[in-house]
């Protein structure tokens, strides 16, 4: 099987005409709500939906001033004018002051090490859900129906085989970061220097693999999502083995593979786009709905539906063996 034979947009028409079959051919509000109810639960690790992307808003700078000169962590910048040839030098922070700072207050740092642990332990009860809830809203899609039970009995050994891939994937990428992070900051602080052209050069360097990193991590959880739980779900395998199995067929068609995300990604923003126009006709209570968890997914149901069906239509395309 060749390129020539792969069609992205044929896919996405069956998808489409799959989501209409199942949404509307008839309309059922119990099926809208059970079934959006295991879209949510696979989209839970990412907000709720089935898919999506975080945007973080800056930080106001008046606030980023205030807490520069209050916290004890952080040392004072002190800001020379600027002028032709002049250095801006900006100190690290002062470790010995945070040590005692940590001291001095016990009981703040023990309630931060426990807020800290409980954030970790609600994350991983969460990609354990989610994890289970994409088999139960593929299972759904697949054959056209709107179950909980069923399949959250049936699928959880694949479940939680995709659950431990996710949790090592998410701690390799933890412990990446924060190796990198100190590595830069070791690096540039050196023995107490400003930050000078070097340092520059290499924050630049690490900025630039930030954001290689996040595309590397923005494409393989495309492929775990899009492909490889479809092929768990289809041979009943392991999540290794499905992405053994995935290789195969990514080397057979990588750019297919690889525009498929493009695409999936322009067809996010338009439906953005929609969904921002629709909640400015609705005098902005659309989007009071939207954000609600749950209901925002049943509300929004036939996107993350077209996407499931979209990805196992593509996948029927490039697998030989289905």
């Amino acid at each position: 099987m060749t390129e020539n034979h792969i069609s992205i947009t044929a896919a996405f028409s069956d998808a489409w005409d799959r989501m209409q079959t199942i949404l509307f051919r008839p309309f059922d509000l119990k099926k809208w709500m059970v079934l959006g109810f295991t879209a949510w639960l696979a989209g839970l690790a990412q907000g709720g939906k089935s898919f999506g992307w975080n945007v973080g808003a800056a930080s106001d700078s008046s606030e980023s001033e205030v807490w520069a000169a209050s916290s004890p962590s952080v040392a004072r910048t002190e800001l020379e004018p600027a002028s032709l040839g002049a250095e801006t030098r900006i100190d690290w922070p002062d470790w010995d002051r945070w040590s005692q700072w940590t001291l001095e207050h016990p009981l703040w740092l023990a309630a931060g090490v426990l807020g800290c642990a409980s954030l970790l332990v609600l994350f991983v009860v969460i990609l354990w859900l989610s994890s289970r809830g994409k088999f139960m809203f593929l299972d759904n899609v697949v054959h056209d129906r709107a179950e909980v039970v069923r399949p959250w009995n049936r699928y959880r050994r694949l479940g939680n085989s995709h659950f431990r891939f996710q949790l090592a994937f998410y701690g390799l990428f933890m412990v990446a970061f924060l190796g990198a992070m100190l590595s830069f900051i070791a690096m540039a602080s050196g023995s107490g220097r400003p930050f000078d052209a070097s340092a520059a050069g290499l924050g630049l360097i690490m900025v630039s693999l930030v954001i290689l990193v996040a595309l590397a991590m923005a494409y393989v959880q495309y492929f775990l999502d899009g492909f490889v739980v479809p092929l768990m779900y289809r041979y009943d395998l392991e999540v290794l083995d499905a992405w053994s199995r995935f290789g195969a067929i990514f080397r057979r068609h990588p750019w297919t593979s690889l525009l498929s995300g493009l695409f999936l990604l322009l067809l996010g923003f338009a439906a953005l786009l929609l969904v921002i126009v629709a909640g400015l006709l609705t005098c902005c209570i659309g989007f009071f709905f939207v954000i609600i968890p749950y209901i925002g997914t049943v509300i929004l149901l036939p996107i993350p539906v077209t996407y499931r069906g979209f990805t196992v239509a593509l996948l029927d395309q490039m697998d030989p063996d289905r």
